[in-house]
């Protein structure tokens, strides 16, 4: 089934990935405390900005459907070829990217539409946090 997130107002697509998300999340969780003390970052985060370690994110989701792009800073993500699905993958891709967690509230397209609106979310909760 897919979801066309274009026509859903924020709180229903904030609903569909946090429903998506969360048993994700509690399986992970339940792998990282049952066989790893810290989980580490997928990239080398002092080799690489915030922004280069995203689009290495999205260029693996994108790789899963055989798109073989660089995607611009602004780019919209899913006119660039991300699905409802990969939405899901990504929000839970960067969280393991950087060792955080994206609050329910920051799940919103508009956090989500660009590889610079990822990095801005990103850079805020690592300040907040």
């Amino acid at each position: 089934m897919s979801v066309d997130i274009a026509h859903i107002d924020n709180t229903s697509y904030r609903s569909i990935l946090t429903a998506a998300i969360a048993p994700s999340r509690r399986a992970a969780q339940s792998l990282s405390t049952s066989a790893f003390s810290k989980r580490m970052p997928m990239s080398n985060s002092n080799a690489q900005s915030v922004e280069e370690r995203i689009a290495g994110v999205v260029h693996r989701l994108l790789a899963q459907h055989s798109i073989d792009r660089d995607v611009g800073a602004d780019e919209d993500l899913r006119q660039a070829g991300l699905s409802s699905l990969d939405m899901v993958s990504l929000v839970l891709s960067v969280e393991e990217e950087f060792d955080l967690m994206v609050p329910e509230v920051s799940i919103m397209p508009a956090n989500f539409q660009s590889i610079a609106a990822i990095a801005r979310l990103v850079d805020s909760l690592r300040t907040s946090g």
